[in-house]
C-alpha cells in the first residue's frame, strides 16, 4: 500500500505508467534487488537508509516527509471483542501508552539505541541514532488518536481492491473512546510528569 500511495502522490499510476509491482521480500532482499538491477525501485524502512549509499542507490522520495494522510500503529480488534472485553483492551492501550512514554523520554535514549542496534541488526550507533530519531519524530505519539484522514485514505485504497470496503466510514473502523477517556482523565499527561 505504501508504494501505491507514494507513486500516486508523485503523479505516477502503475497501470498508466506500466509499473509492475512485485513482492520482493524484506529490506535486505529488496536492497539486493535494487543493487543488482532486478528491481527499479522499492520502499525501504528508514533504519536501512544508511545501507543504500554504499550500494550507490538514491532516495527518490521520503514518504514520511510528504503530506500523505495515512494511519500507522493501530490497535486492531473486532467490535465484538471491544464490547465484551473492553477492560482488556483498555489495559492493553495503557501498556502501549506507557511504552510510548518510555520511548519519548530522552533519559531512555541510550538503552533504546542498544535495543535498536541489537533487534534490527544495525551496524553502527549512527544507524541506531537515525532509527531512534525517526521513531520519536514520526511513529511514537504521546496521544495516538486515530487519524481520520489517514483512515479515509486507507479505506479509499482498499476500496479499489475490495469494492465492498469503499462504503466504509471512519466511524465504521475507528473507536477513539478509550483513548479519549484516558486523555480526559489525565492518565496520558500523568505519564509525562
Amino acid at each position: 500500500m505504501a508504494i501505491i500511495v507514494g507513486l500516486k502522490h508523485l503523479g505516477l499510476d502503475p497501470d498508466r505508467d506500466k509499473i509492475t509491482l512485485v513482492a520482493a521480500g524484506t529490506e535486505p532482499e529488496r536492497l539486493a534487488g535494487l543493487a543488482s538491477g532486478s528491481l527499479a525501485g522499492t520502499v525501504i524502512a528508514p533504519e536501512f537508509r544508511s545501507r543504500m549509499e554504499p550500494l550507490g542507490l538514491n532516495v527518490l522520495a521520503d514518504l514520511r516527509t510528504m503530506t500523505i494522510p495515512w494511519e500507522v500503529g493501530n490497535v486492531v480488534t473486532s467490535r465484538k471483542f471491544l464490547q465484551g472485553q473492553r477492560d482488556v483492551v483498555e489495559r492493553a492501550i495503557k501498556a502501549l501508552l506507557e511504552g510510548n512514554a518510555y520511548v519519548l523520554n530522552p533519559a531512555n535514549r541510550s538503552p533504546l539505541l542498544e535495543l535498536l542496534k541489537t533487534r534490527l541488526g544495525l551496524k553502527s550507533t549512527q544507524d541506531a541514532n537515525g532509527a531512534y530519531e525517526d521513531t520519536v519524530k514520526y511513529y511514537v505519539l504521546k496521544k495516538p488518536y486515530p487519524y481520520r484522514e489517514g483512515l479515509q485514505s486507507i479505506i479509499a485504497e482498499v476500496g479499489k481492491i475490495a469494492p465492498s470496503a469503499a462504503s466504509l466510514r471512519y466511524k465504521d473502523v475507528a473507536d477513539p473512546s478509550i483513548i479519549e477517556k484516558l486523555d480526559k482523565s489525565g492518565y496520558i499527561d500523568g505519564l509525562y510528569r
